[in-house]
Protein backbone atom coordinates (compact mmCIF):
# COMPACT_ATOMS: atom_id res chain seq x y z
CA UNK A 1 0.00 0.00 0.00
CA UNK A 2 0.90 3.34 0.48
CA UNK A 3 1.58 5.60 3.40
CA UNK A 4 0.79 9.28 3.35
CA UNK A 5 1.36 12.00 6.15
CA UNK A 6 -1.90 14.00 7.16
CA UNK A 7 -0.18 16.81 9.14
CA UNK A 8 -3.48 19.23 10.59
CA UNK A 9 -2.62 22.70 12.22
CA UNK A 10 -4.63 24.37 15.09
CA UNK A 11 -4.61 27.42 16.71
CA UNK A 12 -6.87 26.24 19.68
CA UNK A 13 -7.60 22.44 21.00
CA UNK A 14 -10.90 20.98 19.72
CA UNK A 15 -12.84 19.48 16.78
CA UNK A 16 -11.76 20.32 13.22
CA UNK A 17 -13.55 19.33 9.95
CA UNK A 18 -11.33 19.58 6.90
CA UNK A 19 -11.01 18.00 3.13
CA UNK A 20 -8.14 18.14 0.68
CA UNK A 21 -6.99 16.51 -2.65
CA UNK A 22 -7.47 12.64 -2.12
CA UNK A 23 -3.51 12.13 -2.94
CA UNK A 24 -4.68 8.31 -4.27
CA UNK A 25 -7.09 10.31 -6.92
CA UNK A 26 -9.55 7.83 -5.64
CA UNK A 27 -7.31 5.26 -7.05
CA UNK A 28 -6.75 3.38 -3.38
CA UNK A 29 -8.91 2.88 -0.47
CA UNK A 30 -8.24 4.45 3.02
CA UNK A 31 -7.71 1.29 5.06
CA UNK A 32 -5.58 2.64 8.35
CA UNK A 33 -5.45 5.79 10.51
CA UNK A 34 -2.75 6.26 13.07
CA UNK A 35 -1.99 9.54 15.18
CA UNK A 36 1.66 9.82 15.37
CA UNK A 37 1.57 11.49 18.58
CA UNK A 38 0.35 8.46 21.05
CA UNK A 39 -0.11 5.81 18.42
CA UNK A 40 -3.62 5.72 18.10
CA UNK A 41 -5.71 4.03 16.02
CA UNK A 42 -8.46 6.30 14.40
CA UNK A 43 -11.48 5.04 13.09
CA UNK A 44 -11.51 5.45 9.11
CA UNK A 45 -15.39 6.55 9.63
CA UNK A 46 -13.58 9.95 11.06
CA UNK A 47 -11.45 10.02 8.13
CA UNK A 48 -13.34 8.98 4.23
CA UNK A 49 -13.19 9.44 0.70
CA UNK A 50 -15.43 10.87 -1.99
CA UNK A 51 -15.60 10.95 -5.59
CA UNK A 52 -17.99 14.54 -5.93
CA UNK A 53 -18.74 17.26 -3.87
CA UNK A 54 -21.80 19.80 -4.04
CA UNK A 55 -20.21 22.78 -2.90
CA UNK A 56 -23.15 24.93 -3.92
CA UNK A 57 -26.08 22.90 -3.11
CA UNK A 58 -27.34 22.32 -6.67
CA UNK A 59 -24.38 21.50 -8.29
CA UNK A 60 -21.90 17.88 -7.97
CA UNK A 61 -18.60 18.66 -8.73
CA UNK A 62 -16.85 15.51 -9.70
CA UNK A 63 -13.31 15.26 -8.02
CA UNK A 64 -11.65 12.60 -5.68
CA UNK A 65 -11.42 14.09 -1.99
CA UNK A 66 -10.49 12.99 1.32
CA UNK A 67 -12.12 14.48 4.89
CA UNK A 68 -11.56 14.56 8.27
CA UNK A 69 -13.13 15.01 11.54
CA UNK A 70 -10.42 15.23 14.29
CA UNK A 71 -10.41 16.31 18.03
CA UNK A 72 -6.71 18.50 17.80
CA UNK A 73 -4.93 19.79 20.56
CA UNK A 74 -3.39 22.93 20.40
CA UNK A 75 -0.80 23.69 17.38
CA UNK A 76 -2.34 20.38 16.00
CA UNK A 77 -1.33 16.79 15.43
CA UNK A 78 -0.23 14.04 12.19
CA UNK A 79 -1.77 11.23 11.06
CA UNK A 80 -0.27 8.32 8.94
CA UNK A 81 -2.91 7.27 6.54
CA UNK A 82 -2.29 3.93 4.96
CA UNK A 83 -4.02 3.58 1.46
CA UNK A 84 -4.65 0.20 -0.27
CA UNK A 85 -5.81 -1.04 -3.65
CA UNK A 86 -9.33 -2.86 -3.33
CA UNK A 87 -7.98 -6.04 -3.68
CA UNK A 88 -5.05 -5.56 -1.19
CA UNK A 89 -7.83 -4.11 1.39
CA UNK A 90 -9.72 -7.35 0.48
CA UNK A 91 -12.69 -5.65 1.31
CA UNK A 92 -15.06 -7.82 0.02
CA UNK A 93 -15.00 -10.32 3.40
CA UNK A 94 -15.09 -8.17 6.22
CA UNK A 95 -15.11 -9.31 9.88
CA UNK A 96 -16.87 -7.13 12.13
CA UNK A 97 -16.00 -7.36 16.38
CA UNK A 98 -18.14 -6.16 18.79
CA UNK A 99 -19.25 -6.37 22.07
CA UNK A 100 -20.90 -10.03 22.53
CA UNK A 101 -21.10 -9.95 18.45
CA UNK A 102 -18.93 -11.32 15.45
CA UNK A 103 -20.40 -10.89 11.76
CA UNK A 104 -19.08 -11.63 8.66
CA UNK A 105 -19.95 -9.62 5.49
CA UNK A 106 -19.07 -11.68 2.53
CA UNK A 107 -19.47 -9.45 -0.91
CA UNK A 108 -19.50 -12.07 -4.46
CA UNK A 109 -20.79 -11.20 -7.46
CA UNK A 110 -24.20 -9.80 -6.83
CA UNK A 111 -24.94 -10.96 -3.48
CA UNK A 112 -24.35 -9.59 -0.25
CA UNK A 113 -24.25 -12.18 2.27
CA UNK A 114 -24.02 -11.56 6.37
CA UNK A 115 -23.02 -14.11 8.65
CA UNK A 116 -22.78 -14.05 12.61
CA UNK A 117 -22.09 -16.03 15.75
CA UNK A 118 -22.92 -15.06 19.06
CA UNK A 119 -26.13 -13.50 20.29
CA UNK A 120 -26.71 -11.56 17.13
CA UNK A 121 -30.32 -11.00 16.62
CA UNK A 122 -29.70 -8.79 13.13
CA UNK A 123 -32.28 -5.92 12.65
CA UNK A 124 -31.37 -4.00 10.10
CA UNK A 125 -28.75 -3.84 7.52
CA UNK A 126 -28.05 -0.16 5.73
CA UNK A 127 -25.82 0.30 2.43
CA UNK A 128 -24.71 3.97 1.59
CA UNK A 129 -22.21 4.76 -1.54
CA UNK A 130 -19.17 6.94 -0.69
CA UNK A 131 -21.47 10.38 -1.01
CA UNK A 132 -23.56 8.91 2.03
CA UNK A 133 -26.82 8.30 0.01
CA UNK A 134 -28.53 5.18 1.23
CA UNK A 135 -29.36 2.86 -1.42
CA UNK A 136 -30.10 -0.25 0.50
CA UNK A 137 -32.02 -0.56 3.70
CA UNK A 138 -33.58 -4.07 4.98
CA UNK A 139 -35.54 -4.48 8.09
CA UNK A 140 -35.78 -7.58 9.75
CA UNK A 141 -32.49 -8.74 8.11
CA UNK A 142 -31.43 -12.29 9.33
CA UNK A 143 -27.99 -13.71 9.76
CA UNK A 144 -26.81 -16.14 6.40
CA UNK A 145 -29.43 -14.02 4.26
CA UNK A 146 -27.84 -13.34 1.16
CA UNK A 147 -28.85 -9.84 -0.30
CA UNK A 148 -29.23 -8.77 -4.08
CA UNK A 149 -27.23 -5.72 -4.48
CA UNK A 150 -26.63 -6.48 -8.67
CA UNK A 151 -29.00 -3.14 -9.28
CA UNK A 152 -25.96 -1.32 -7.39
CA UNK A 153 -23.00 0.48 -9.49
CA UNK A 154 -19.30 -1.04 -9.20
CA UNK A 155 -17.75 1.19 -5.93
CA UNK A 156 -17.38 1.31 -1.93
CA UNK A 157 -20.46 0.74 -0.22
CA UNK A 158 -20.74 1.77 4.17
CA UNK A 159 -22.71 -1.20 5.37
CA UNK A 160 -24.45 -0.26 8.37
CA UNK A 161 -25.15 -3.90 10.60
CA UNK A 162 -27.77 -3.10 13.17
CA UNK A 163 -28.22 -6.31 15.94
CA UNK A 164 -29.84 -6.13 19.85
CA UNK A 165 -26.64 -5.05 20.87
CA UNK A 166 -25.36 -2.28 18.70
CA UNK A 167 -24.93 -1.01 15.82
CA UNK A 168 -21.30 -2.40 13.47
CA UNK A 169 -19.94 -0.11 10.66
CA UNK A 170 -17.44 -1.71 7.65
CA UNK A 171 -16.65 -0.93 4.09
CA UNK A 172 -17.30 -3.53 1.33
CA UNK A 173 -16.24 -3.34 -2.43
CA UNK A 174 -18.94 -3.87 -4.94
CA UNK A 175 -16.84 -5.12 -8.04
CA UNK A 176 -18.58 -5.56 -12.19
Amino acid sequence: GDNYLLTLSATESGWYYGSLTDPTDGKLVLTDVVRLSDGAVIPTDNVWQTDRTLPNGVQWIYENRLHFVAWLPTGGDSYLLTFKTPEEADINDVAIDGSQQQLRLVMRDDWLTITGTGQNDLQRVELFDLRGMKRLDIRQAKTGQSVYVGQLPTGVYQVIVTTNVGTQRAKVLKQK
